[in-house]
């Protein structure tokens, strides 16, 4: 007997509202960052703010590399499971050097790490080879990640200037 795959369940997806709810609620510290930064004058505070970004950031990038990495295990030829699991370990590479960089190449680095992220999470999305919640919840991750980080980089560049 076979068990059918996620992708395979003729039901109705209601996954993608609550998938979207999980990216969002992921995407909230990033938000949250970015109003804290403009509404503050501060530059120690901007300073501390921007040190919670890049961990969390970071964290979050390993988070994904670990589901890509997990993802890539399933009913996959040999040779695909050793490309996916070689390029989930980039955003994990991406967070330590990141936490490495000085302040703005390192927004600049993650912003740049959620546009690849994005630009292959659509790609799985299109071809259909993970089920449809997990690209819409990293989706919505992305989206709202990449705006709040670019409202960071751009008070960052302003504080600096």
């Amino acid at each position: 007997m076979t068990v059918p795959l996620p992708l395979d369940d003729p039901r109705p997806a209601r996954g993608p509202t609550v998938s979207a709810l999980i990216g969002t609620a992921f995407a909230a510290p990033f938000a949250a960052a970015a109003v804290a930064v403009w509404l503050t004058g501060e530059p120690q505070t901007i300073g501390r703010v921007l040190v919670l970004v890049l961990v969390y950031g970071a964290a979050t990038l390993a988070f994904a590399a670990g589901m890509r990495g997990g993802a890539a295990f399933g009913p996959y030829s040999r040779r695909r499971i050793a490309r996916q699991l070689s390029l989930s370990f980039l955003p994990a590479l991406a967070a330590v050097v990141i936490l490495l960089l000085p302040p703005i190449p390192a927004v600049a680095l993650l912003i740049g790490a959620f546009v690849l992220q994005a630009m292959w999470d659509v790609g799985t999305l299109q071809r259909g080879t993970l089920p449809k919640p997990f690209s819409v919840s990293r989706l919505m991750l992305a989206a709202i990640s990449i705006v709040s980080l670019l409202a960071i980089l751009a008070r960052l560049m302003l504080t600096v200037g």
